[in-house]
């Protein structure tokens, strides 16, 4: 959506490199999987990912835009079932901690998925009704976060960046008028994603 809206001159190789990133991480989960349920379960990702990688590099067009986000959908459902199975194999509550934190990974691309759609002038209600969704599930597990009696201060010290960031991004989408700012909503969360990720490491180091 950013590529074909043009609003980002880094929009290509951020799809570029983030289609690297995830056929890197899917090679290592595949090998990281460790019974015939989660064998099962990573090849179907591999199989739903052809479909949206194909859809993913054809040239931009809104028509293309909405096939993508109803595969994102199917392919982000089958990745979480595997990383449920994941949890359960960790049979830890920072396992689960690890989950929620990865989820939010999730919920902030999630979101911008849908900001950039609307800013498109795809006015679909379920783009509204599915940002609306995501920022309520952020909030609330973000909430859950930093309420954890596993937190250190160092994961304390990260999420309080990661609060900041989100209230730039709460305040930034709320233009009046109509108005889009899709370059630096996506940034916001971006900038959320990164932490994220690192809060997730630091949730893994606690689970091993």
């Amino acid at each position: 959506a950013l590529v074909g809206q043009k609003v980002m001159l880094s929009a290509n190789i951020q799809l570029r490199d983030s289609i690297k990133l995830f056929e890197k991480q899917l090679a290592e989960l595949t090998d990281f999987a460790a019974t015939d349920e989660e064998r099962k379960t990573i090849a179907e990702v591999a199989a739903l990912w052809k479909k949206y990688k194909a859809l993913a590099t054809a040239k931009p067009s809104k028509d293309k835009a909405e096939e993508l986000a109803v595969m994102s959908d199917k392919v982000l459902k089958k990745s979480h079932q595997f990383v449920l199975l994941l949890q359960e194999r960790s049979g830890t509550n920072a396992g689960k901690l690890v989950n929620i934190s990865g989820r939010q990974r999730m919920l902030s691309q999630r979101i911008g998925k849908f900001y950039v759609l609307r800013s498109w002038g795809l006015d679909n209600p379920e783009y509204k009704a599915g940002q609306d969704k995501a920022v309520v599930e952020f909030t609330d597990a973000l909430h859950l976060l930093q309420n954890a009696p596993e937190n250190t201060s160092e994961i304390d010290d990260a999420l309080a960046k990661v609060e900041k960031d989100w209230n730039t991004f709460k305040i930034s989408k709320q233009l009046k008028g109509g108005n889009y700012i899709p370059s630096l909503v996506v940034r916001s969360l971006d900038k959320i994603l990164g932490q994220m990720n690192y809060i997730t490491a630091l949730y893994a180091n606690i689970a091993k």
